[in-house]
């Protein structure tokens, strides 16, 4: 029924409906539009994420009976190192000897308690702390495939170093396609409102595409990976019992990928924020190289068209140089067919 046949109280729910319909006709646009363009970033990050959780519960449930069995050797070893250090109190009073020779005696048993302990999983971390719990478990997972490697959980079994190199040749390529795909975004996103800040009415593409073209200063990529990191410097003094150039500097050692493992996160609760963080980190660190590869290309290019226009090379004599000679036939081609069948 058209419109204007309808009462007054109809015409207005009519124009209630038509409005409601193209406010949700417009909302499902929008939500398609996003979707289709995250979803396939949104995937990649969450095959990661997986990854990471399948690669803790793996290495936790090979790890983690090994790591019972070392506390109950190591509880052993301590017993009787206590046995062997009370034994030579005991003897060493009643005969009366010298301190020099309960020394000497006493240095032999704690080399046998370090002998006997190195060979245990449990000489690199706290011996009082169990390790290859679920987060514990996670947070290796993520320092094998970010090649990170802190060195505070290490696998002991043979099974566990199996595993992990298989891990770590699957986890490290599906990294670095994280890394590619995100420092895009944060390539583009930045260069949108470096654009938008500086000029305004440039004509830009819709979802923070710029063309390539427009270079962003390098600068401006390095000061906000700066910033990041000073920001998460301050979030893990919150955390842990460090200072601000400490968090600082395990943000940088980290992001980098040279892992120490002087400062390792002590809190579970904590390490999968932290594997985000430096997650981000890392891809924001993969925008500003980059950014500096293409400044430093564009600036490689004007040198070269400069130095060229110096010395007389441009594109057109090169493009002359390449072309192959071709040899004169003093006006053959021009003479008639007879002609040219007798010369």
């Amino acid at each position: 029924m058209p419109s204007t046949c309808l009462k007054p109280q109809q015409r207005k729910d009519h124009l209630y409906l038509t409005c409601a319909e193209n406010f949700a006709h417009s909302l499902l646009a929008t939500i398609g539009h996003v979707s289709r363009f995250w979803f396939t970033h949104l995937l990649l990050l969450c095959i990661l994420l997986g990854y990471a959780i399948i690669g803790a519960l793996v290495f936790k449930s090979v790890e983690g009976p090994n790591e019972m069995t070392d506390r109950l050797s190591l509880q052993l070893i301590r017993s009787q190192s206590k046995a062997q250090l009370w034994s030579l109190c005991i003897d060493e009073s009643a005969n009366g000897s010298l301190v020099q020779q309960w020394n000497r005696k006493s240095d032999i048993i704690f080399e046998q308690f370090e002998s006997r302990l190195n060979k245990l999983s449990l000489v690199n971390s706290n011996s009082s702390k169990e390790l290859w719990t679920f987060w514990g478990a996670l947070f290796y997972s993520t320092t094998v495939f970010t090649t990170i490697g802190y060195g505070n959980i290490v696998p002991s079994t043979t099974l566990g170093r199996s595993l992990t190199i298989l891990y770590a040749s699957i986890g490290i390529p599906l990294l670095l396609m994280v890394l590619a795909d995100f420092g895009k975004i944060f390539t583009h996103g930045l260069k949108a409102v470096w654009a938008a800040v500086t000029d305004p009415g440039r004509n830009r593409r819709r979802n923070f595409e710029v063309d390539d073209q427009f270079n962003l200063p390098p600068w401006v990529a390095l000061f906000v990976l700066f910033s990041y990191m000073l920001a998460g410097a301050s979030m893990f003094i919150q955390w842990e019992t460090w200072t601000y150039f400490e968090a600082f500097y395990f943000i940088f050692v980290s992001m980098s990928t040279i892992g120490f493992g002087d400062y390792v996160p002590e809190h579970p609760i904590y390490m999968m924020a932290t594997f985000v963080y430096l997650l981000f980190g890392m891809a924001l660190t993969s925008m500003c190289i980059n950014v500096v590869q293409e400044s430093l290309t564009a600036n490689f290019r004007r040198a070269a068209d400069k130095i060229g226009g110096r010395i007389g090379w441009t594109e057109k004599c090169i493009d002359e140089e390449q072309q192959p000679e071709v040899k004169s036939n003093d006006g053959i081609d021009d003479l008639p067919l007879q002609v040219r069948a007798a010369n």
